[in-house]
């Protein structure tokens, strides 16, 4: 999938009758994510964008990541009933600003939050622990192998740093709460 632009996002959200952050204060971030149609278990075929107003102009950010699990986890579940894949959608203050399994700050799931995912082709409203964060602490991921269990995955820790940036602006500007949301490929 190649790289998609802000206007194809943003069309997207509008015709899903989801919300589009358009606030010229600044910061009003849209964090979407787009799984791509072909998923390979493994790559980083997917890609997370960023958006916001800067008064009248806007702001667009994009970076490879995963939605996906890595094989390793498809293979070896730490749920018994299955790897949690996120159902696409929009979800309003699910994330906030914590330490990812307590070693570095990310996007984490909210604590009392749950989000719908499928595990073993079954729907469950049960998904916790469906962070946004980065592979290696340095340099390029190639494969996904371990780092994600379900989480969406940034390949490049630099891309990953950059986007924390922005969120911990946005933070403090409008508080620790992000939406994400989650289309696919063909919503584009």
């Amino acid at each position: 999938m190649t790289c998609p632009d802000r206007d194809a996002i943003h069309a997207a959200l509008r015709a899903m009758g989801y919300t589009l952050f358009t606030s010229p204060r600044g910061y009003d971030l849209n964090i979407v994510a787009v799984r791509a149609l072909e998923t390979e278990a493994g790559a980083f075929d997917d890609w997370l964008t960023l958006s916001w107003r800067a008064g009248a102009d806007w702001q667009y950010l994009a970076f490879p990541v995963t939605t996906d699990p890595g094989q390793h986890y498809l293979d070896h579940p730490v749920h018994p009933k299955g790897t949690a894949t996120l159902i696409p959608g929009q979800y309003r203050s699910s994330h906030h600003i914590a330490k990812h399994k307590g070693r570095y700050d990310a996007l984490c799931q909210r604590p009392g939050t749950t989000l719908p995912v499928w595990r073993g082709g079954v729907r469950h409203d049960d998904g916790t622990g469906l962070n946004l964060h980065r592979a290696a602490a340095s340099g390029t991921t190639q494969t996904v192998g371990r780092w994600s269990a379900g989480c969406t995955v940034f390949a490049n820790a630099d891309d990953f740093a950059l986007f924390m940036g922005v969120c911990r602006i946005a933070a403090r500007v409008w508080g620790n709460a992000f939406s994400y949301t989650l289309l696919e490929e063909g919503d584009l």
